[in-house]
């Protein structure tokens, strides 16, 4: 059973990692108050690595 949590654990870090660019990309078309109500530091958003939709 344990091999089947292992595979489901890795499968799911892997997705998100291929999702954080799309993630990312939409936080940065956010306003500043909203970025900041939400818990984000808006500079580091704009930082961080992105992809656009298209």
């Amino acid at each position: 059973m344990s091999g089947k949590i292992g595979f489901l654990n890795r499968f799911v870090a892997a997705q998100e990692r291929r999702m954080r660019p799309f993630v990312n990309e939409a936080l940065s078309r956010l306003d500043d108050q909203t970025l900041i109500a939400l818990g984000h530091d808006p500079s580091e958003v704009r930082a961080r690595p992105r992809k656009s939709y298209l």
